[in-house]
């Protein structure tokens, strides 16, 4: 019988089974997940979900499907491994401090390696299409907040912003080196904080942070940011906007209660063309047409009637988004497209990309990202946990898009059953 030879090194095996074998054992010493690279550590492979140690790549490769990932195998253990794309451990003290690290690390997206950062105000609101999300900077695992510089500080009404927030970040410092713990579903102002972002939800700020800022403070700062980008109103013509209240008010009263009843013409079909024809001449996708196409497609798209409770299902959830959405965040003709990107009723262990994505795309390629999305079913309303992390995750994804591509805002939402919530950030 002839020997069969390893591809990777000169020894030489009986059979093909074994010669795998080897293969497997002593030059698989790295596996790729997504964009990252994982290495291989001296107890095996270590499960990025769950931290279980596998003992080569083909038992961590039928380990992660049960998290729903896949990994490619890199052979040769000579190849170099970019240091940017290495997973390293996280350092146990700072894990130990920071329970929720593991959380916010089980989370990543991948790294980009192939677009270039967008330096132009030309181009505003651009995130690229991969970008490392919830990986935790090298701030938060030192702990080491440096103070605002002078030039970069926000003053408003009077008091530094700035200062006052670095005071808050220090404060949750203080409370990690006391052993308090933080969690996803109490703390999310906090954590935001140890990766240098400030939470502004109306009414509903943490009360830690209003030793610093007080609660009309954080008010009256999150009315000015949402007023100085014009986000709180947005002009719409009277007469255009009698007319639609009128077609889809009639289409609501003459809807029957049985659908037995129903007779063969479209109510809903009538009513789309009459929206249709509310469309300015202009022909451009100015607000006022977005707005008019969004309306049509849920005139078309969404259910009979309300649903109390709100869907369940995630499938139902996008189905009603994509109509409301797509006309007001998509162009094809300026090759921007609106897509759903990672959906499931299952919990992901993992998830490399966030559930809705607003893409720059050339061809068959997708290119810059200009804004995210994350939904949850109705039934996970009250799980804080996961909310959380979707929230943690779009304002990750947020601070990326400013600190390291220059942009000047980009769109993030949020969705839990019939709920939507759409910042600007």
């Amino acid at each position: 019988m002839s020997n069969v030879k390893c591809s990777h090194c000169s020894d030489t095996f009986t059979t093909k089974s074994r010669r795998n074998i080897h293969t497997i054992e002593c030059h698989v010493l790295h596996v790729k997940i997504g964009e990252n690279i994982l290495d291989r550590k001296e107890g095996g492979f270590p499960c990025p979900a769950c931290q279980k140690y596998l003992k080569n790549g083909a038992t961590l490769k039928i380990h992660l499907k049960k998290h729903q990932l896949s990994c490619d195998f890199i052979f040769d253990s000579t190849v170099e491994i970019p240091k940017d794309l290495a997973v390293h451990d996280t350092p146990v003290s700072v894990a130990t401090k920071l329970p929720f690290v593991q959380d916010v690390l089980k989370s990543p997206a991948p790294i980009d390696n192939h677009f270039p950062a967008n330096t132009s105000n030309s181009s505003a609101d651009v995130l690229p299409l991969n970008v490392d999300v919830c990986s935790t900077d090298n701030s938060v695992f030192e702990l080491d907040f440096a103070v605002p510089t002078e030039h970069e500080r926000l003053i408003f009404e009077n008091i530094d912003v700035s200062c006052r927030f670095h005071d808050f970040q220090l404060q949750v410092k203080r409370r990690l080196n006391e052993n308090k713990h933080l969690t996803l579903e109490e703390n999310v102002q906090h954590l935001l904080a140890l990766s240098s972002i400030l939470l502004l939800k109306p009414g509903r700020t943490h009360t830690d942070i209003h030793e610093h800022i007080t609660f009309n403070q954080c008010e009256n700062l999150l009315i000015h940011i949402l007023n100085s980008n014009g986000i709180t109103s947005q002009m719409f013509p009277s007469a255009t906007k009698e007319k639609l209240e009128g077609i889809v008010h009639n289409l609501i009263d003459n809807v029957s209660n049985n659908i037995v009843n129903d007779s063969d013409q479209s109510l809903r079909l009538v009513a789309s063309c009459k929206i249709a024809a509310l469309i300015e001449e202009d022909a451009t996708f100015n607000t006022t047409n977005r707005i008019l196409l969004a309306v049509r497609n849920m005139v078309e798209a969404l259910p009979r009637f309300v649903i109390e409770d709100g869907p369940q299902e995630t499938e139902l959830i996008t189905r009603y988004l994509q109509a409301a959405l797509v006309p007001l965040f998509e162009n094809i003709d300026k090759h921007i497209l609106f897509r759903w990107t990672s959906i499931s009723d299952n919990d992901k262990v993992i998830m490399l990309r966030p559930d809705a994505s607003i893409n720059v795309v050339y061809g068959a390629a997708l290119d810059q990202r200009l804004g995210c999305g994350e939904i949850k079913s109705q039934y996970q309303a009250l799980n804080h946990r996961l909310t959380g992390l979707d929230l943690i995750r779009v304002a990750r994804l947020a601070k990326a898009a400013s600190d390291k591509y220059k942009a000047i805002a980009t769109v993030a939402f949020t969705v839990v059953g019939k709920s939507l919530l759409c910042p600007k950030s």
